[in-house]
């Protein structure tokens, strides 16, 4: 997901765009760096192949208690459960041993479970139902 800094920011607990404004200005980020828009830097949440902001940034500083950084997820795995079973069609995928393909397949679904989670979503049966 892409968005500016301050949407970034708030979204992994700072008070202002500033900690990820250095960040980026030492070069830090600049994997996720994803263009401007005006005056406003894009950055990606979570770029393919390569760690999710929040990951990278622990992996950059220190852990601290008081720290919005390092708070436990907000959401529960049973959150991630409801959606990622509404996603998988498992008589399509079949049993086990599973190929790269179809892991590939499940580890995608699984980054948007988290990523709807993640951004306060929760998990509603109604968006899966067909408007028949």
């Amino acid at each position: 997901m892409i968005v500016n800094l301050t949407k970034a920011s708030a979204q992994l607990g700072f008070k202002s765009r500033t900690p990820l404004q250095r960040l980026l200005h030492d070069g830090f980020l600049k994997d996720y760096e994803a263009g401007k828009v005006g005056r406003q830097i894009l950055i990606e949440m979570n770029p393919e192949g390569l760690p999710c902001l929040r990951s990278r940034i622990q992996a950059l500083t220190e852990a601290r208690v008081d720290s919005p950084l390092w708070e436990a997820v907000k959401w529960q795995w049973e959150d991630l459960a409801a959606y990622a079973n509404a996603f998988v069609d498992f008589e399509k995928l079949g049993p086990g041993p599973w190929t790269g393909e179809q892991w590939k397949l499940l580890d995608n679904l699984m980054g948007l479970a988290v990523e709807l989670l993640d951004n306060g979503r929760r998990y509603d049966p109604n968006d899966f139902k067909d408007d028949d």
